[in-house]
């Protein structure tokens, strides 16, 4: 299977919002203090955790069901599958990543 069917649209994605996060980066590092907001609670922190640890691992169950069942063409229906369309966007966006920026900020 080629990579392209495989990855589809994300590498239009991730051409579209790299330069996003590229000066993003650049402005946070090069004035911190304009970026400061605080830090979430601890207990936002400690709920945060509690959800990213599940989220993670149906996340890493999604991918592999992607790697290993796409190449053979099989439609995935089960698992996670069987709940949304496409779960490792979902957790990534709703679950995994506000997890880790809750967890990683300070304050």
């Amino acid at each position: 299977m080629k990579l392209k069917v495989l990855v589809g649209s994300g590498d239009r994605i991730i051409l579209l919002t790299l330069p996003f996060l590229i000066i993003g980066l650049v402005l946070n590092i090069l004035y911190p203090s304009a970026f400061h907001v605080g830090g979430p609670p601890t207990s936002l922190k400690v709920i945060s955790i509690i959800i990213l640890v599940p989220a993670v691992i149906i996340w890493i169950w999604s991918v592999f069901l992607i790697l290993t069942r796409v190449p053979k063409n099989e439609l995935i229906t089960y698992g996670p599958y069987s709940l949304v369309k496409h779960p490792f966007i979902h957790l990534w966006l709703y679950s995994c990543f506000p997890g880790l920026v809750f967890c990683l900020t300070h304050g």
